[in-house]
């Protein structure tokens, strides 16, 4: 009678294990769903303040569910970039990107000699900075969009590193808009070449 219900209960408690982390799962996702709505709405946005706000939405959305998933380089790095937005709407100098910047560092430092954290953060922290550097300080869209292929290359192999779903559709959402730029670029280029 014991025996029956010990793995009564054994079995009721995998079962209520299991739920708890399919529902873990589906709101840790959910996060990054709607971070991936919000980048959508950003980019449809025509001034650099609405874009930034959207932006900055879709970044707090994915701190949260980075966060959730354990992987706290991207949490952080995506704490940074809202912070970032916000600071950005008012400041914009070397002395602001040299303080994010050394956010970044410092925050990598802490989490790989202090939480010993695995090497894959430091694929997340340099997209981070990459992305800090090209918002603030690079004014030539073609550099900009330059350099953030490289850096949504870089998330792309974190989130899925790390073992996020939505956050590696985000990237590579992201990193396909990027591409599908440089091959219409080199199409454009190649067409005024043959008609010149």
């Amino acid at each position: 009678m014991t025996d029956t219900r010990h793995n009564h209960s054994s079995a009721l408690w995998a079962k209520t294990s299991l739920f708890d982390l399919q529902y873990d799962f589906i709101i840790t996702e959910l996060f990054a769903a709607c971070a991936l709505v919000a980048n959508l709405f950003a980019y449809r946005q025509k001034s650099v303040t609405h874009y930034r706000i959207y932006s900055g939405i879709a970044m707090l959305l994915l701190a949260l569910h980075f966060a959730r998933l354990e992987a706290y380089a991207a949490a952080v790095g995506c704490s940074l970039a809202v912070l970032r937005n916000i600071v950005s709407l008012k400041y914009n100098n070397w002395g602001v990107t040299a303080w994010f910047v050394l956010l970044n560092l410092l925050c990598l430092g802490f989490e790989w000699l202090y939480l010993n954290h695995g090497a894959e953060i430091f694929v997340a922290y340099t997209a981070s900075i990459i992305f800090t550097v090209g918002t603030l300080r690079l004014q030539n869209i073609l550099q900009i969009r330059k350099w953030f292929t490289l850096a949504e290359a870089l998330n792309l192999i974190y989130a899925v590193v790390v073992g996020s779903v939505f956050g590696s559709i985000y990237s590579a959402l992201n990193l396909c808009v990027l591409i599908t730029f440089w091959i219409s670029l080199a199409r454009k280029k190649a067409d005024e070449q043959h008609s010149a």
